[in-house]
């Protein structure tokens, strides 16, 4: 795997981290969301430095995803300025683009299925459906293998839990590490 691989791969890894980390504080983890926007805030107030940048875009992409029923198209558009931003300085590889890959697989689209439903009328809906995909183990138990979300990028949950420390430090310690560090 070469270092450009690597780095998409965390990238990839970081949205996919953010998305979930958003998903929960939506379905009710609120915690999430307080910690995420006074981390956001706090980095907006530092010197733009990559590193401020990138933590920064981690954040807003989490609040994109909790607020994605109602404020989301404000965190995404300041969320593609600051990758924007990134671009500008050098940063050939950011989570916005993958983070937006998830959330187009995981937009729902009318369908024949849904054909005349009011509730469905234009062209996409906000609802997610990131089901889960089960396989049979070799000793025959059920595994989940991956999700609409992984599956969008190319990942299954054996990459997630390949590089644990991306996905398994918890929001608040995460923003303890980024804001101690920042400068």
């Amino acid at each position: 795997m070469t270092d450009s691989d690597s780095a998409e791969e965390l990238a990839k890894l970081i949205a996919l981290r953010a998305f979930y980390d958003g998903q929960r504080a939506r379905d009710g983890d609120y915690t999430l969301t307080d910690v995420a926007r006074m981390a956001e805030r706090r980095l907006a107030e530092m010197d733009a430095t990559k590193e401020n940048l990138r933590r920064r875009l981690f954040y807003l992409i989490v609040l994109a995803e909790a607020c994605r029923f109602d404020r989301s198209a404000v965190y995404r558009n300041v969320a593609m300025s600051v990758h924007n931003n990134l671009s500008v300085s050098g940063e050939n590889i950011s989570p916005y683009p993958w983070y937006m890959t998830i959330v187009d697989a995981t937009t729902c689209s009318p369908n024949s299925g849904n054909f005349g439903d009011i509730t469905v009328a234009g062209s996409r809906t906000d609802e997610v459906d990131n089901p889960v995909r089960w396989e049979i183990t070799a000793e025959g138990l059920e595994a989940p293998v991956s999700d609409v979300a992984c599956d969008a990028l190319g990942l299954s949950f054996r990459d997630i839990t390949a590089r644990p420390e991306t996905i398994e430090t918890p929001l608040a310690e995460l923003s303890r590490l980024h804001l101690g560090s920042a400068s």
